[in-house]
Order: C-alpha cells, then sequence, then structure tokens
C-alpha cells in the first residue's frame, strides 16, 4: 500500500511558529511531525512507498527531506497553488496502482496500530468506500464529528458543529478504496476537501477505527504544547537529528 502525507498547509493559527516552521515540522520534543509520521509509516511492513505534497515553506521540507534518511522510500509532489486534500488525492491518482491507499495530515501527531487499521478497512462491507480514523476529543464543537451505527459505519457527519451530540471526531487519517476517484471526478473540481465536500457525500459508506492510544491534532499554540507536554515518544535522538539541526542553524543562526 502506498500512503500520502498532506504537508503543504501553512497553519496560520499557529502563529507566529508558523512564520518559522512550516507547519508539517513543527517541532515535538525536537523532532518534526513529518519525520515522526515517515518513521511510523516506512518502518511497517504494510507501507511500501509515501508521497508527499508541498506548498507552504516547501524549500524548507524540501532540503530537510532530499537529505534525511527517507529520501529513498519517498516522492515529493508540489502544489503552486493548494488543490485541497481531496484535490490532492485526485490530481495524484496515478501514484496509487488503482490500490487501496492510506492518507493523513502530516500536523497530527498520532500513535496508532496500522495492523488493526488495516483490518478495519479489510472487514469493511462491500459499499464501504472510506475507512475514517477516530479519535474522543475534549472539544467536540472545535472537531468533525460522527455518529455511527451499530456495525461501526458513520450514519451522521457535523463539521464544527455546536454542542454536538457525540466527541468521536474525525482524525484526519484514512484508508480508501479505489471506487473514491469516480467521487472525485464527479465533482468536477480541481480544489476538493475532504471534510467539507467528500464525506458528506459518503454518509453510510464509511467505517470507522477508532484510536485509543495517542493523537493531536496540531492546529494551534495550545495543541501544540500539549503534545509536546503528553507525547509519550519524547527521546528526540532519532536518525536524521544532525539533519535537522544543520538545517535549523542554516536557517535561524
Amino acid at each position: 500500500m502506498k500512503a500520502l502525507l498532506l504537508a503543504g498547509g501553512y497553519g496560520t493559527r499557529l502563529s507566529p511558529l508558523s512564520d518559522i516552521f512550516p507547519k508539517c515540522m513543527m517541532p515535538i520534543h525536537g523532532r518534526p511531525l513529518l519525520d515522526i509520521w515517515l518513521d511510523n509509516l516506512l518502518s511497517n511492513h504494510n507501507i511500501e512507498r509515501v508521497l508527499i505534497n508541498t506548498h507552504a515553506k516547501s524549500n524548507f521540507v524540501n532540503e530537510y527531506l532530499l537529505n534525511s534518511s527517507w529520501k529513498n522510500s519517498i516522492d515529493i509532489v508540489h502544489e503552486d497553488q493548494l488543490l485541497g486534500t481531496a484535490g490532492t488525492i485526485l490530481a495524484n491518482k496515478s501514484y496509487f496502482d488503482n490500490k487501496e491507499f492510506f492518507v493523513a495530515h502530516a500536523d497530527n501527531l498520532s500513535i496508532f496500530n496500522m495492523d488493526r487499521f488495516i483490518k478495519s478497512f479489510n472487514s469493511k462491507s462491500k459499499n464501504i468506500i472510506m475507512t475514517m480514523m477516530l479519535f474522543k476529543c475534549d472539544n467536540p464543537s472545535l472537531c468533525g464529528v460522527v455518529k455511527l451505527n451499530a456495525n461501526n459505519e458513520v450514519i451522521e457527519f457535523h463539521e464544527k458543529k455546536n454542542n454536538p451530540e457525540s466527541n468521536l471526531a474525525n482524525a484526519a487519517v484514512f484508508i480508501f478504496d479505489t471506487k473514491i476517484f469516480s467521487i472525485l471526478e464527479d465533482l468536477e473540481n480541481n480544489v476538493i476537501d475532504i471534510s467539507i465536500d467528500v464525506i458528506p457525500k459518503l454518509i453510510n459508506r464509511i467505517n470507522c477505527f477508532e484510536n485509543t492510544t495517542f493523537h493531536v491534532d496540531i492546529g494551534n499554540i495550545l495543541s501544540w504544547n500539549m503534545a509536546n507536554i503528553d507525547w509519550p515518544n519524547s527521546n528526540n535522538n532519532f536518525e536524521n537529528r544532525d539533519v535537522w539541526k544543520k538545517l535549523l542553524e542554516k536557517n535561524f543562526l
């Protein structure tokens, strides 16, 4: 299975940090988010290769990736204009070789069991197109929350609703069946968002996997701080530490 990490966002709510770092490179205990994702994905036998889209501060991201230990296992695609989370999927349709594929927002910090996640996808009913990762959130009115049926399938989805009935939220981590491409093509738009444009069209066609291990959406300064406090894998002696250190010295000293 191939994977796509969505890494082109600006991270405006993370200012002033995002004035310095690309959103996908926010440091967690001195280690960039994108490196944590690549380590988790490429150390798993189910993921053969990872595509990374870039836009904001792309030179910074490229320099890190192309000097990292991941350089032979990744592909980078630059977007002059952001295509939206689902627009990037559609634009890179051929990359996935007509097979199911993994997608995640690289600005989240997640620890989960990939084998169990894939098992949830493989055990889906025939009408299901997407498996969505969920997490229990403390502020569900700030998230996209779901209501599930007895088969763990989405029957309602509400994006940032006041007083939502559920605290099970979209973790922005997915596995897609190739049938998703006909859905995206029918939208007849180049800029498409998964949460706004796609999920509402897939009600009753999404099954779910709940991440009960660890998940934080690094969307603002508070959540970034909380991630640094709570992340259980806080060892920053990672393989690409010297690459990261040299990049920081080059740009900020």
